[in-house]
C-alpha cells in the first residue's frame, strides 16, 4: 500500500510540474466548495434565472409561469398569471447553466430548495450543481487572466500569481459562489481581451470571431454589453493613411468582419428574445431606470464602506501605478482594456440602484476586476514589489 501510494504521489507531483493549472484549477475548485454556503436565494435575480433554467429543462418553455408564485416571494413584480410571464434578465446565464441542471436532473431526489416562507421551489441536487455554474465561469477567467498576462508578454510565474490573486483575493471568490450573472460576464469580457488583442498581434480569423462571440455571451448575459462594441471596433482601428482612403476603408472591413459576425449573433438572439417575450425587439422587460446623477454612484465605488470597489479588492490600488507603467509599453492595449474596465462604472452610475441591492461590494463591477487586474502585470514582474502585491491581496 505505502508502494502505490508512492506512486501516487510521484505521479501527481509530476502532473503538477506539466500542467499546474490542472493543480490550481483543482484547489481552487476546492477552496469555493469548502466555503460554499448553500442556496440563499436572497434576491430575484438568481432566483429567477434559475427558475428559467427549470422551466427550459422540465416544461420546454421559456413561460416561467408555474414558478412565480414562489418567485414572488424573492420580490419578483406583481403580474398576473393568466398571461403569459417571463423573466427580464438576459437568456445568457440560464442557457449557460442547462447542462448542469440537466445532470442534476439524472439523480433523482425527493428534495427540494425551499423559499422564504418554506414552499418548495426546484429540486434539491440540480439547484445545487446550479449553484456551481459561479465556480466553474470564475476558474475560467482566472485561466483568462493567465494567458493574456502571458499574451503581453509577461513571465509564466507573473501571469500564474496575477492569476491566483485574481481567485483569491478579490471579490472573485465570494461570487464565484453565486448565481449572479456578474461572473460569467466577467470570463465574457476577458475572453474579449485576450482574443481581440491576440486578433491584432496575430491576424488569424478565427481569434476575431473568438473575440466577436465573447462578446456575444456578454450581451446575452447583461444587455448592456451592447455598449462595448464600438471598443474593439476601436482598438481594431488600422492607422488611417489619407494618401490611399480606399485601401484603409477595405482594410477597416477586414479586421472588423470577423468581429462583426461573432458581435451580431448575440445581438440577434437578443433582439429575437425581446420579441418573443415582449412582441417588441426593443423591449427588455426592465423598468425605466436610468437617468439618475452618476456623481453619487461614482464617489461610492471608491470610498463607500459598503460599495468601495478598492475597499473590497485593496489589491487593484498597485494597478494604479502599475498601469501607467503599463501604458508606457503598451499605451493601446492599456486604453482598450481601461475603456472596457471603467464603462461598466459610468453605466450603472445613472441606474436608480447603482448599489447592486443587497449585495456584497460593488455588484456591477465585479466584471471589471479581472480586467483591471492585468494592470498590475509591470509591478509584479519586479520581484520587490511581489510582496507589496500580496500583503495588499491578504488583506
Amino acid at each position: 500500500l505505502r508502494a502505490h501510494l508512492n506512486k501516487l504521489m510521484i505521479r501527481l507531483t509530476s502532473i503538477g510540474r506539466q500542467r499546474p493549472f490542472l493543480v490550481i484549477g483543482a484547489a481552487l475548485l476546492m477552496l469555493y466548495g469548502l466555503t460554499y454556503h448553500g442556496f440563499i436565494g436572497s434576491v430575484i435575480d438568481e432566483s429567477m434565472m434559475l427558475g428559467v433554467t427549470a422551466q427550459i429543462a422540465d416544461a420546454h418553455t421559456l413561460q416561467i409561469n408555474p414558478l412565480y408564485p414562489q418567485l414572488l416571494e424573492w420580490g419578483a413584480p406583481a403580474a398576473d398569471p393568466a398571461h403569459p410571464i417571463y423573466s427580464k434578465y438576459g437568456i445568457g446565464q440560464s442557457l449557460l447553466d442547462l447542462p448542469l441542471y440537466m445532470l442534476g436532473k439524472l439523480i433523482p431526489t425527493p428534495l427540494y430548495a425551499r423559499t422564504p416562507t418554506d414552499n418548495p421551489f426546484l429540486p434539491l441536487i440540480p439547484l445545487m450543481l446550479s449553484m456551481g455554474l459561479g465556480s466553474f465561469v470564475t476558474l475560467l477567467t482566472v485561466f483568462g487572466v493567465y494567458k493574456t498576462v502571458h499574451l503581453i508578454d509577461y513571465s509564466a510565474r507573473t501571469a500564474a500569481l496575477i492569476a491566483v490573486l485574481y481567485a483569491v483575493t478579490t471579490l472573485a471568490w465570494p461570487y464565484a459562489k453565486r448565481f449572479y450573472n456578474e461572473p460569467s460576464t466577467a470570463c465574457a469580457l476577458i475572453g474579449l481581451v485576450y482574443f481581440s488583442i491576440r486578433y491584432r498581434r496575430v491576424g488569424w480569423f478565427r481569434d476575431g470571431l473568438a473575440a466577436g462571440a465573447c462578446l456575444s455571451a456578454a450581451i446575452l448575459l447583461r444587455p448592456t454589453s451592447v455598449l462595448f462594441i464600438p471598443l474593439p471596433l476601436l482598438y481594431m482601428l488600422p492607422m488611417l493613411n489619407k494618401a490611399v482612403v480606399q485601401k484603409w476603408i477595405a482594410a477597416c472591413v477586414r479586421a472588423w468582419l470577423p468581429l462583426l459576425i461573432g458581435i451580431g449573433a448575440g445581438v440577434l438572439i437578443m433582439l429575437g428574445y425581446n420579441a418573443y417575450r415582449f412582441g417588441s425587439i426593443f423591449e427588455s422587460g426592465y423598468e425605466p431606470g436610468f437617468g439618475r446623477v452618476p456623481w453619487e454612484a461614482l464617489i461610492g465605488y471608491v470610498v463607500s464602506p459598503s460599495r468601495s470597489l478598492f475597499l473590497f479588492n485593496p489589491i487593484l490600488l498597485l494597478a494604479i501605478p502599475s498601469g501607467w507603467l503599463l501604458s508606457r509599453r503598451l499605451p493601446r492595449e492599456t486604453l482598450y482594456v481601461l475603456a472596457i474596465s471603467v464603462l461598466p462604472a459610468f453605466v450603472y452610475a445613472t441606474w436608480w440602484a447603482w448599489d447592486g441591492g443587497a449585495t456584497l461590494g460593488p455588484r456591477f463591477l465585479v466584471p471589471s476586476i479581472p480586467l483591471l487586474m492585468l494592470f498590475a502585470a509591470p509591478l509584479i514582474e519586479r520581484p520587490r514589489w511581489r510582496p507589496a502585491l500580496i500583503g495588499l491581496g491578504v488583506v
